[in-house]
């Protein structure tokens, strides 16, 4: 996406006139489902607008014709974020996690995100370490023992960097050269200790560094509970350690065993197993060995996970289901297998990123 995109993107979501609960539902149309570059919309008047965006208020066509002729703002940050090593990322990028698409309302879905670091972590399945702002020797041990045997999988381990269990999680993994991903309840320009402590990592291409804010918004505790949210839709297991309260109670642990995350628990102490009680969907283990093969059977961790390179079709027909169909872009493998019935959203992203990078096999190979 070039830097004209990304302006256009910030302009928009970064207008306090602009209805954003409107926008996302306009910028998804446009966007994410037509694949249509919104900057389309840019130098356009309101009039012009109607025709292209009929889901909007004369009002709000009026404030999205504003925000797009006022895009320098946005090109100065984007110039000043690449300046730092930084970037942004859109809802309709390839990259963009699908597991927070899946998991996350409208409202809490964050259509831009600023980052620092490797990107492609974010394909890797996610592993988040979670529990007691204040660990005790044995959590705090545990917590360590998590991160020597986790962090040489082909995984990411994501936090927030909150106090204690989290950021000692964090912290031990990158140590071993593992994985992370780290999400911010804050803008990048409050991030400065974070991020130097990050430098060594971001450099090996070892940690991802995100926030869903402008870089000079400050943090609250609302942004807090909202990059705890975001931590939990991020993962695929989430693994508590002598948490403080309900396990049932963190931010967005419905919506991760809704669709199918693990969820486990070390309950050492009478107020973990009492957050234990009452959350069926959660399993409880007693050392990392243990947690180890819960996570790797959960996510079918393999050393050498093939790229996607051949997608097998087994259509309503008369045809084999073991038929093995080449295409020709990812376009006409996407057509193919629509003639099937629905096709989910993940699969397409996964079609598109594996021919941006070479690994959709062809029927011109």
């Amino acid at each position: 996406m070039d830097v004209q995109e990304k302006a256009c993107w910030l302009a928009l979501f970064g207008a306090s006139e602009v209805d954003r609960a409107a926008a996302k539902r306009v910028v998804y149309r446009l966007a994410v489902a037509e694949h249509t570059p919104l900057s389309v919309c840019a130098g356009r008047s309101a009039e012009d607008l109607a025709q292209l965006l009929p889901e909007l208020s004369a009002e709000q066509l009026e404030a999205w014709e504003r925000a797009l002729a006022h895009r320098e703002p946005s090109e100065q940050m984007l110039s000043d974020l690449s300046s730092q090593g930084m970037d942004v990322l859109t809802r309709a990028d390839i990259a963009y996690p699908e597991n927070l698409a899946e998991r996350l309302p409208e409202p809490w879905l964050p259509y831009v995100l600023y980052y620092r670091g490797n990107v492609d972590l974010m394909a890797r399945p996610c592993v988040s370490v979670a529990g007691t702002a204040t660990p005790n020797d044995d959590a705090a041990q545990l917590v360590r023992t998590l991160a020597e045997v986790l962090s040489p999988l082909p995984l990411v381990l994501a936090g927030g960097y909150s106090q204690g269990v989290d950021r000692l999680m964090l912290t031990e993994s990158a140590a071993r050269a593992g994985g992370t991903m780290v999400m911010l309840p804050f803008g990048f320009a409050h991030a400065a200790p974070i991020l130097r402590a990050g430098d060594q990592a971001v450099s090996k291409g070892e940690r991802l560094e995100l926030s869903p804010y402008a870089p000079e918004t400050p943090f609250s505790p609302a942004l807090g509970t909202a990059r705890t949210r975001l931590v939990t839709a991020l993962a695929d297991a989430l693994v508590f350690v002598d948490p403080d309260g309900q396990a049932e109670d963190w931010p967005g642990y419905s919506d991760l065993t809704a669709h199918g995350g693990l969820a486990l628990i070390h309950a050492p102490s009478q107020a973990s197993r009492t957050a234990a009680q009452g959350s069926p969907a959660i399993i409880a283990f007693t050392n990392s060995i243990e947690a180890l093969q819960r996570i790797s059977q959960h996510l079918v961790l393999e050393e050498d996970e093939p790229g996607v390179e051949e997608i097998a079709v087994a259509a309503d027909t008369d045809e084999s289901p073991d038929q093995v169909y080449r295409f020709a872009d990812a376009a006409s493998a996407i057509a193919r297998l629509e003639e099937t019935g629905h096709v989910p959203e993940k699969l397409i992203r996964r079609l598109r990123e594996a021919e941006k990078r070479g690994t959709l096999s062809t029927d011109n190979e």
